[in-house]
């Protein structure tokens, strides 16, 4: 199997439908390329595509993702047996050492696609990578359970009952400026915390025009207290990008509230998964927010970050 840089998008568009996420797609990668110095769209092929990959460049280092949660390769068919993954990575190891080309991959958790992201994992250790981190993240299974009330510890189901009592409006956004309200929020819960707000306000506007994206609002006597911002990144998963309350109402258990909103407005829309994201970062976990998920119903999955480095 070979390896061929391509500039034609639409065409590697086209080759590869199976992305496994949003942040796999073209477009999106289009849309952040200013974030690296050069996008390389890779092909990996024998007599047809097979697999296919993207990088930015930064420096000698291709990444994958290099704006985004999570990278990790493309399919021109899911049904891509373990012997195709292995042979593609065998050719990306070949093109960096050609190179001299360092290589970072961070694969979404496997809930992504049970069947390629492990093959991706196998393959990938097989090669050469080197597991640089994992950091745990935590997602909603939500045909898992008919009752939410019951997957939750007992602090979190005491919480919810204080939240419940309190005259608390949940709404999705429906104009701009309530997207914008939402984004405030946010970026109140971030400052309070110290926490960095990666994407600015135009960031998140222009993202939502390639990635279908809710806001939410949860007000409480017409202040809003906490929001949430989710983006579809799947056919059967939502994302959540970014949620928070602000300083002054923890006491009355706001984000307990919104978790429980989240939770039936997706079940009922018929996804599968709500990702809720890491709680560590480079492999270092934040205790008191894994406790957190955990306490609302959370599941646990790893999230591994893989790196290469050329033979001299």
């Amino acid at each position: 199997m070979a390896v061929e840089q391509t500039t034609d998008r639409q065409q590697f568009a086209k080759n590869f439908p199976c992305t496994l996420h949003v942040f796999n797609t073209v477009a999106f990668s289009t849309l952040n390329e200013d974030k690296c110095e050069e996008l390389r769209f890779l092909e990996l092929k024998d007599h047809k595509p097979r697999m296919g990959i993207t990088f930015g460049l930064r420096g000698s280092l291709l990444c994958s993702p290099f704006s985004a949660p999570f990278g990790g390769f493309v399919f021109a068919n899911p049904d891509s047996s373990l012997e195709m993954v292995d042979k593609a990575v065998k050719a990306l190891v070949r093109y960096a050492d050609l190179r001299r080309l360092s290589i970072r991959i961070t694969l979404p958790p496997a809930f992504y696609h049970p069947q390629l992201i492990p093959k991706q994992l196998f393959s990938l250790s097989a090669n050469g990578f080197r597991q640089l981190y994992d950091d745990v993240n935590f997602h909603f299974d939500l045909h898992a359970f008919s009752d939410y009330k019951s997957i939750l510890w007992r602090n979190a189901r005491k919480n919810l009952q204080r939240a419940q009592r309190e005259p608390f409006v949940f709404k999705r956004a429906e104009s701009q400026e309530e997207i914008i309200v939402a984004y405030s929020t946010i970026e109140q819960n971030r400052k309070s915390k110290g926490y960095p707000l990666r994407m600015s306000l135009q960031d998140v506007l222009d993202t939502i025009q390639v990635i279908p994206a809710d806001f939410f609002n949860l007000s409480m006597n017409g202040a809003n207290v906490a929001a949430a911002q989710v983006f579809h990144v799947a056919p059967d998963v939502v994302q959540v990008i970014y949620w928070g309350d602000v300083p002054g109402f923890e006491n009355y258990r706001p984000m307990n509230c919104l978790a429980a909103h989240l939770v039936d407005y997706y079940k009922k829309a018929g996804i599968h998964y709500v990702d809720v994201g890491p709680s560590s970062q480079f492999g270092a976990p934040s205790i008191g927010l894994c406790n957190f998920k955990e306490s609302i119903g959370c599941r646990i999955e790893n999230k591994y970050t893989f790196e290469y480095n050329p033979k001299h």
